[in-house]
């Protein structure tokens, strides 16, 4: 699988099926750079961990 590179992929965030990512937090800042990017709205619900 892609590893998600945040130093080259933050500018412009494209996500591809199985793409893994440190942690969540990464995730999270991916997404919303892809939403500024993008111009889309987006909202993060609560974490639950089991």
């Amino acid at each position: 699988f892609k590893k998600f590179r945040s130093e080259t992929y933050l500018r412009n965030p494209q996500f591809r099926l199985g793409m893994q990512f440190v942690n969540i937090e990464e995730v999270k800042e991916a997404i919303k750079e892809y939403a500024i990017v993008e111009g889309k709205s987006i909202k993060f619900g609560k974490h639950d961990s089991q």
